[in-house]
Order: structure tokens, then C-alpha cells, then sequence
């Protein structure tokens, strides 16, 4: 059974099994304590509002809608960021809260007018001076930078912007595996094994150029495609299902978790087309 083939078997679950609810405690743990530490005291603030509240995709939106810093604060608090290098909350969360509200009414006004391009190019570190950062977040990546995109997008494009994280590139791996579309999954990304013997998969090209918009609209209009044929209201619904469950636990690694099965799919589909 193929990626797509998993897909439409388990369609019904789609919209149905929502993504478990967050706490800004049981995401950072005993890292807390490092969270009070950050010297900003409207940061702080924010913690302190959000404190024991469950984080859920609807919370964070209808937040966006009252205060756009505290939508901030929540999106990245939710996406966990800094869990792999805190050096990346530190900075984030030391932005003057005056410099946060000008950049997401920024892209407030790209987004309203449906300019997802230059949303995207104006998030990401980028040399190319046709696309300046002016929105640029110290310390948040794509995979976070496009949280923002997604929470903030209210239009009605054929092709909405959606979360692109880790396994963002997995789902878009696992779409382009079940369709044969090898050449193209090749020029989009590096797959194999690192020196530890642990299988990857990253975004081949570099982060300044245009690049990496091309490997996120692709992802964009095949989950807005696939959206459309299972007669889904929107494509985040569908992000959010295959976006699965954490494999830490032993009960999340079985196919009944979107995310176990995708992991698999793509490396046993590149171990094979390796062993050709």
C-alpha cells in the first residue's frame, strides 16, 4: 500500500481525530524554569496569560484575531520552539513586542491580498534583493515561519498556505514516492542516511534563494489537490491528520499513526529505489 493508498483507506479520519491539545508546561517541561529566564518582560507577560491554558489550532487563531503579539508568543510557545536549539527561542522571544506587531500586520496585508510568495520571501533569510526580509524573525525558520503563515491566512485561495515542518517533508516525500515522481523528488530534496546510519530528508536547496518557495508550493498545491478530491473544507485539516502523533511512545509506532507510517514509507521506498 502506497502513501496515497494509506491516505484515502483512512480518510474518515480526517477532521475527526484533531491534534492533542498542548499546555505550554507538558511541551517545555522542566525547561520552564529556562523559559522565565528570557529578558522580555511582555514575553513574560504572555507566558503568564498562557500559562495552563490548552494550545489548540483554534485557540491560536481566534488569539491572532485579538492581539497579534500574544498570537505570536502562542504560535511559537505550541510549534515548541527552541526544544532543539534553544538559541532560537532566546532570540525570538528578545524581539521588542513593537517590532513583532509591525511584521505580522506586514503579513497581514500580503496575506489579505493572497501574496503568499512574497509572505514567504519575506520571512526567510534571503540575498536576493527583490525579496527583502522585512518580516524576518530572528531565530524562526520555515518550519515555524510558515506556522505563522498558516495561522494568520483567512482568505480563500485554491492554494492556502500550511505548516512546513520535519514531517511536512515527509508527507510531501511520501505523496511524490506513491506517484513515481522520483526525478522530481530528487531535484527537491536530499534523502539517505547520515554518518550515524540515521535516514534523513531536507530541503536540497540553499535558504538564500527563491528555492525552497518552489519545494513549499508544490507541498501547497498537492495538499490543496488531495484536499479537493476528499471533499475537505481545507487543506490544514489534512496537514493535521497526516501530521500524526510523537513516535517517543511506543504506543504511537503502529499504522494506525500517520506519522509511523509515513516515516516507514519513505525510507523503505528509498531503500529500495537504492537497491535497483
Amino acid at each position: 500500500m502506497n502513501y496515497l493508498e494509506y491516505i484515502q483507506k483512512n480518510a474518515h479520519r480526517i477532521g475527526v481525530e484533531r491534534q492533542d491539545p498542548f499546555t505550554i508546561e507538558g511541551i517545555y517541561g522542566n525547561k520552564m524554569e529556562r523559559i522565565r529566564m528570557i529578558d522580555n518582560p511582555y514575553f513574560q507577560h504572555q507566558v503568564d496569560e498562557l500559562s495552563g491554558i490548552p494550545l489548540t489550532r483554534e485557540f491560536i487563531t481566534k488569539v491572532f484575531n485579538q492581539n497579534t503579539y500574544t498570537g505570536f508568543v502562542a504560535t511559537m510557545l505550541w510549534g515548541g520552539l527552541g526544544m532543539s536549539n534553544w538559541n532560537q527561542i532566546i532570540k525570538a522571544m528578545s524581539i521588542d513586542k513593537p517590532e513583532v506587531e509591525c511584521k505580522i500586520n506586514n503579513l497581514q496585508f500580503l496575506l489579505g491580498a493572497d501574496k503568499i510568495h512574497e509572505a514567504f520571501m519575506s520571512l526567510q533569510s534571503c540575498r536576493d534583493k527583490t525579496y527583502p526580509q522585512t518580516n524576518k524573525f530572528a531565530g524562526v525558520d520555515i518550519s515555524y515561519f510558515t506556522k505563522l503563515l498558516y495561522f494568520l491566512y483567512n482568505g480563500d485561495s485554491s492554494v492556502s498556505p500550511i505548516i512546513f515542518d520535519k514531517w511536512s517533508t515527509y508527507i510531501h516525500a511520501g505523496i511524490l514516492f506513491s506517484l513515481n515522481e522520483i526525478e522530481l523528488l530528487n531535484t527537491f530534496y536530499k534523502i539517505g542516511y547520515n554518518s550515524k546510519r540515521q535516514f534523513y530528508i531536507s530541503i536540497k536547496s540553499n535558504k538564500t534563494t527563491g528555492y525552497r518557495f518552489s519545494v513549499y508550493y508544490d507541498y501547497l498545491q498537492r495538499m490543496a489537490n488531495l484536499s479537493s478530491q476528499l471533499n475537505l473544507p481545507n487543506p490544514g485539516l489534512l496537514e493535521e491528520y497526516l501530521f500524526g502523533k510523537d513516535l517517543k511512545h511506543n504506543k504511537n509506532k503502529n499504522d494506525n499513526n500517520p506519522r509511523y507510517f509515513v516515516s516507514y514509507y519513505v525510507k523503505n521506498s528509498f531503500n529500495a529505489l537504492s537497491n535497483q
